[in-house]
């Protein structure tokens, strides 16, 4: 279906602004389905704003419990994004990602180098997809990831 619909299928949203990024995101799906998509969707679909100026990125930093294996995900949206999205935030309270996931997950505070460590904004599809494609393991626990 993907393949048929491409990046304008993804690219559609709710009543919520939401694509299936953000809905991916925020419910715990896994990772091999949201590397999937971001290969698809590209640095436009992870940079893709809800109505609410939340990120997928800000999502899953809401929810990262759900996720098997949030620093994965993580580095697969901040691959795809780059420093652009590190730095977006939401309308509300103005948060980053790196905000919600040290403000409401307190134990997950370690997953924050994820969130602060210079990255490479890449600009070629090559580049990204080489960069999406790498395995980071397994880790879900604060001294797994580093």
């Amino acid at each position: 279906m993907i393949d048929i619909g491409g990046k304008d299928l993804l690219m559609l949203t709710d009543d919520h602004g939401w694509t299936v990024l953000h809905f991916t995101c925020g419910h715990g799906t896994s990772l091999e389905v949201i590397r999937l998509l971001v290969r698809k969707g590209g640095k436009d679909l992870v940079m893709a704003k809800a109505n609410d100026g939340c990120t997928s990125l800000h999502y899953l930093c809401m929810s990262i419990q759900k996720h098997s294996d949030p620093a994965g995900v993580i580095n697969v949206l901040v691959t795809a994004g780059g420093n652009d999205l590190l730095s977006v935030k939401e309308d509300k309270g103005l948060l980053t990602a790196l905000d919600i996931a040290t403000n409401q997950n307190k134990k997950w505070e370690g997953i924050k180098h994820l969130l602060t460590k210079p990255q490479i904004d890449a600009t070629t599809e090559d580049t990204q997809e080489a960069a999406i494609d790498v395995d980071v393991g397994s880790a879900t626990n604060v001294e797994e990831v580093h």
